[in-house]
């Protein structure tokens, strides 16, 4: 199981089943936009100058005077130096964050439903939620850009910076799976996802825009509730899971009278069925004694139809 730790005002994730993948420049780490990415392997820039600089100083087959020989140098100089920034590491992580950016997204997920901190900081001091999504759903291993099916990459934390090393079997981990230790309480998984045609974009005030994938009802399987959840959202998020037909288990958070830690009960099951803002004909998940006989369904149903009442079917 994955979970996502949200704010209240991320309800709009139940309500609508879109979720953001977000560029790496826009993660809450500044380490994100600023990967290492090492080329030492791909391309020797210092050896393909000094071969040039050898080439037209060493044989005489371009005749050169002294001074056009010193200007030679001089300019070759500022190419290395040149190339050396280009290369460097940082260089080219700037200029790859910049690609990334514009090409695919990150779901940031976690392995555990009761970090403290996480609960604090991400939904809202404990006034927010967490969905549990089953993660061998296949929303969890769509294929990329190239077609190549993905998967779930758990984040690696360490005291040292990586560089990720060009043409190596783990390119991508190291490039976007690598963080702090300070951060190992999180227990992070990752989800990428290229940007196409799949994704819903809306404008947002600075450099990124939201990039929105469609969630499938279906692997959502847990509703966690945080302790300081108000009675409103509790209702809204009941209300959005009645009407996405979600099949889920629902548990509210408390705290511990003798530990610092959290206690979470389950509650009575998400109910299903025909519901607007005044009226509801409700049916118990797995409850097959509690639904009343079409006869007497119908009859309401068609008269609050009649009042201006819409009823959508589940």
């Amino acid at each position: 199981m994955l979970f996502k730790y949200l704010s209240p005002a991320r309800i709009d994730v139940l309500e609508h089943l879109l979720i953001r993948f977000t560029q790496p420049s826009a993660l809450n780490d500044p380490f994100e936009s600023a990967i290492l990415v090492d080329a030492s392997n791909s391309l020797d820039m210092k050896s393909v100058l000094l071969e040039f600089r050898n080439s037209l100083a060493g044989d005489g087959i371009i005749p050169i005077n002294e001074d056009e020989r010193d200007e030679l140098e001089r300019e070759l100089a500022k190419l290395e130096a040149y190339a050396e920034d280009l290369m460097h590491p940082s260089s080219l992580g700037n200029k790859l964050v910049a690609l990334l950016d514009r090409a695919q997204g990150v779901l940031s997920l976690s392995r555990t439903p009761d970090s403290l901190l996480m609960w604090s900081h991400y939904a809202d001091s404990h006034k927010g939620f967490i969905l549990g999504f089953d993660e061998s759903h296949e929303f969890f291993s769509m294929p990329d850009g190239n077609g190549r099916k993905t998967k779930p990459h758990s984040v690696v934390y360490t005291s040292r910076r990586q560089a990720a090393k060009v043409g190596s079997e783990n390119f991508y981990e190291q490039l976007l799976c690598y963080k702090s230790l300070e951060w190992a309480y999180e227990q992070e998984v990752r989800i990428f996802r290229t940007f196409g045609r799949n994704q819903d974009d809306f404008e947002k005030n600075d450099r990124n825009c939201l990039k929105l994938f469609r969630v499938p009802a279906e692997c959502i399987k847990e509703i966690y509730l945080g302790a300081n959840i108000g009675d409103d959202l509790v209702k809204g998020i009941r209300l959005a899971a009645e009407r996405q037909n979600l099949n889920v288990r629902v548990f509210r958070g408390g705290i511990s009278t003798d530990r610092y830690e959290m206690t979470f009960d389950e509650l009575p099951p998400i109910q299903r069925g025909y519901r607007d803002g005044r009226y509801a004909v409700l049916l118990a998940i797995g409850s097959s004694d509690f639904i009343p006989p079409s006869r007497q369904i119908l009859p309401v149903i068609q008269s609050a139809q009649r009042g201006g009442v819409h009823f959508s079917k589940v």
